[in-house]
């Protein structure tokens, strides 16, 4: 095997290999000669064909099929053997069949960052904890998510629900152009413009409200976004919140089946606290990209491995209805991080630890009515195993990378945290 490689750029790559004739015939002889004994053809006894019968019929196939194992076996000892890592399965772009075969192959190779030095990188580490007052305010929450609305006789009031049929006027529009539309508001909330819910505060049931209102240029209604019209609003029904009680029929809804609240508040910190270390290893993970990106940002990409980032943004946007802003330079953002964190798991001698990926796993199975159904299906799942390594990988590398760098502890509660507050 003869082997030659050219730069095709600083990370570019092209890779020629020659495979000896003599070698490859002599594979295809091997197995032409199992063939013989194998095949059956009309006129001779199994396993009487002569040679020459089987060489003029299956001779081509057969060094088709030598080829492509010689290929794969030799294109990874050609990389060992030039010292060369791709970032992507190389790609074939040329093949001559002429007194032994020759493949050309071309790729990207990862670049080398050599010693990474973490000297001087800081990077703010938050610290907080759930407490007392943070289960109160889910309980609480909880309650709102499943109040009920009971019809009042009384003057709407913030907190209300109010149901009406509303009109908008002007010189020339009106809107809607047939019977009024329905409509409702939680008064408070922000749902509809300001001035449609300080107008409708005092309202009952049948009276007739004008308000001069604006409408915002992002409003839901096209026709009615950014104009300014006069409004006619006439309530249909108000409503006001009941909330249920804290009760073991209550309880026992969020399966804690003893229906005591003592259960139901370890039920509810075991569920916050979860929630709590998700968002301290996302942000503390952004924190130390951030670093990174900004110490090391002078190192040329793989353009392949740009153009692959891109594409996967692209199609995750389309998937989702959107279009990609400002893609190639996310998509290289995205792409060195990744380079510097394999980097950072060679230098520190990283592996994945399968303890991690267990808990990892059990995290979120754990959200799950059925946990261990959850944990075989992706012990059975290769794809999905493979993206829970990666996640396991990128927590050591964070962790080991803040405990390299100068930490900037910042106390807060859980609720500046879950609200992603500086």
């Amino acid at each position: 095997m003869q082997v030659t490689v050219e730069n095709t750029g600083t990370l570019g790559r092209k890779m020629t290999v020659t495979l000896e004739e003599a070698q490859i015939a002599g594979k295809v002889d091997e197995k032409l000669n199992e063939l013989r004994g194998q095949v059956r053809i009309k006129g001779f006894r199994p396993g009487k064909v002569p040679a020459s019968v089987v060489r003029q019929r299956y001779g081509k196939q057969v060094r088709g099929e030598v080829l492509s194992e010689m290929m794969q076996e030799s294109l990874g000892q050609a990389l060992e053997q030039e010292s060369l890592e791709p970032v992507a399965m190389p790609k074939l772009v040329d093949t001559r069949d002429e007194q032994g075969f020759t493949y050309v192959m071309e790729f990207d190779v990862f670049p080398d960052l050599g010693e990474l030095d973490l000297a001087g990188l800081k990077v703010e580490k938050i610290e907080a904890e759930v407490g007392d007052s943070d289960i109160d305010d889910m309980i609480e929450t909880l309650r709102q998510q499943r109040k009920s609305w009971e019809d009042v006789e009384r003057p709407a009031q913030e907190g209300d629900l109010v149901v009406f049929e509303m009109r908008a006027v002007a010189d020339d529009f009106q809107y809607p152009e047939g019977e009024p539309e329905r409509m409702g508001a939680i008064l408070g909330s922000g749902g509809v413009p300001e001035a449609m819910e300080k107008a409708l505060e005092g309202a009952k049931v049948d009276d007739n409200v004008e308000v001069e209102v604006t409408f915002p240029e992002d409003w839901r209604e096209e026709k009615l976004a950014g104009k300014t019209v006069q409004v006619s609003m006439k309530p249909v029904r108000v409503a006001e919140a009941s909330l249920p009680e804290v009760d073991a029929e209550f309880i026992q809804s969020f399966a804690v089946e003893s229906g005591e609240m003592e259960d139901f508040r370890k039920e509810v910190r075991a569920n916050l606290e979860r929630e709590l270390t998700a968002t301290l290893k996302a942000r503390l993970k952004q924190a130390v990209l951030d670093a990174l990106l900004e110490k090391f940002a002078d190192f040329e990409l793989p353009p392949s491995l740009v153009e692959e980032e891109l594409k996967h943004l692209q199609q995750a946007a389309e998937q989702q209805g959107q279009s990609v802003e400002n893609g190639q330079e996310e998509a290289e953002k995205r792409v060195r991080a990744a380079l510097i964190l394999r980097a950072l798991a060679k230098q520190a001698n990283l592996t994945v630890e399968p303890e991690r990926v267990n808990q990892l796993i059990e995290m979120v199975a754990s959200t799950y009515e059925r946990p261990e159904e959850v944990v075989r299906y992706y012990l059975s799942n290769e794809q999905l195993m493979a993206q829970v390594r990666q996640q396991a990988m990128e927590d050591q590398i964070t962790e080991w990378v803040a405990e390299q760098a100068e930490a900037q502890v910042s106390k807060k509660t859980f609720s500046e945290v879950m609200k992603g507050e500086a």
